[in-house]
């Protein structure tokens, strides 16, 4: 049935629904023993985003989907709910899937046409009428540690960090749990080396340093900032946590004067990362008479951004990595040229990519700080623009007055 496939992990409505899924387990005194009869009752919604955009890219049809899930657990607003708690649940916690659909079935989702003729190496329209699906998928988080902000009617609420040992038992089932959904984990650090946030970003390197083996770390400056770049790599590759691989990038000093361009040294600095982290590419091919997708590669690894609300930033960069792996499928689905990217190649559609990627950005922060999301401006037009300075503004101020005086209630 339905809700027992469903991902525990974003069964929003779980909750609401456990009446019925102990009748359905136990039956009542006068039905006892199982109740199947129940399942078509039993609906597990998601609470996120999904938007669905048949479209073109350069004459070739294709279906764009993005999919955000927030997760059931550590639920909470901004300033209520930070870091992770005792079971590893970890604050604002959304998966995020884009999907390309080439050769898609009038019908949706669903349906074959045409030839198995794969042997070329490509894949596309050139290579028969197989409906196929690419998917990349992405985690946001907030940072792993015991962290809080309380609300004192200012405008930065005072900090308050724990020590790592405190909560270094709940990191360890966040990431366990990360690790086996997802594989190697490339935690992407964004928060601001100087002020306030520079003790969240010491808490989530000391926590990483205290997980892997023989830590290994390494900066990276240059004329602007003198810690451009901070990774941690294990030494070794002796035990799960091995797995884990911090990047700190520090976004708002290189992107400072609007040269939000600047970011793209997240993708140069995680070019191999990414090349060999790929996408899942699965082929609904003719003979298959069980309507299951044959899976001919997987994703490998993930990237988990997190800001201080892994909302604003954090989703920025998320569209920086969703842009890359999507310039690499129509490359290998033989639609552009090596090196090239869609931004030069098909301007319609990558106003389409963009505005997705920002419905996406104001539907996440929405369900956390009560506002849209900052930086829009960014992932609409690919700049940024003094009217979206003004909007940002204008959305500090409204979350500043939702935080303090309407979040209380909302959380209850």
């Amino acid at each position: 049935p339905l809700w027992m496939g469903a991902d525990d992990r974003f069964f929003f409505n779980k909750y609401l629904q456990t009446d019925l899924i102990e009748f359905r387990r136990r039956g009542s005194r006068s039905q006892p023993g199982s109740q199947p009869a129940i399942d078509p009752y039993i609906l597990p919604c998601i609470f996120g985003m999904l938007e669905i955009k048949p479209t073109r890219f350069k004459n070739t049809p294709l279906t764009l989907i993005l999919i955000s899930r927030r997760s059931r657990y550590r639920g909470g607003t901004r300033y209520f709910t930070r870091g992770v708690d005792e079971d590893g649940h970890v604050a604002n916690y959304n998966e995020t899937e884009q999907v390309v659909i080439l050769n898609d079935s009038s019908s949706g989702l669903g349906g074959f046409a045409g030839s198995t003729d794969m042997q070329s190496g490509k894949f596309g329209a050139s290579a028969g009428q197989e409906m196929q699906i690419m998917s990349y998928v992405q985690t946001r988080g907030s940072v792993p540690t015991y962290w809080s902000e309380i609300n004192s009617l200012r405008y930065v609420p005072k900090l308050q960090v724990r020590s790592t040992e405190a909560a270094a038992p709940a990191a360890v089932k966040h990431f366990d749990e990360q690790i086996r959904i997802y594989g190697d984990n490339y935690l992407i650090n964004l928060v601001n080396q100087k002020g306030r946030e520079c003790r969240v970003k010491e808490s989530y390197e000391k926590m990483v340093e205290a997980l892997v083996s023989g830590p290994r770390e390494h900066h990276e400056a240059d004329r602007l900032t003198d810690e451009k770049f901070t990774t941690i790599q294990p030494g070794s590759k002796q035990q799960l946590f091995d797995r884990l691989h911090y990047v700190y990038f520090d976004y708002h000093t290189e992107t400072k004067g609007m040269k939000m361009h600047k970011a793209y040294a997240l993708v140069d600095k995680l070019q191999e990362a990414l090349a060999a982290q790929g996408y899942f590419r699965g082929v609904d091919t003719p003979a298959n008479v069980d309507g299951r997708i044959d899976a001919r590669s997987l994703q490998t690894s993930v990237m988990r951004t997190n800001c201080m609300d892994c909302l604003d930033r954090t989703n920025v960069v998320q569209s920086i990595f969703g842009r890359h792996v999507l310039d690499r499928i129509f490359e290998q689905a033989g639609l552009m040229a090596h090196g090239s990217s869609f931004r030069d190649e098909d301007p319609a559609f990558e106003h389409i990519f963009r505005n997705i990627w920002a419905d996406n950005a104001d539907v996440v922060s929405s369900s956390y700080s009560g506002t849209g999301a900052m930086k829009t401006d960014v992932t609409r037009t690919g700049k940024r623009t003094k009217v979206g300075a003004l909007q940002d503004a204008r959305i500090g101020v409204t979350r500043y007055y939702l935080n303090n005086f309407r979040d209380g209630p909302r959380q209850d």
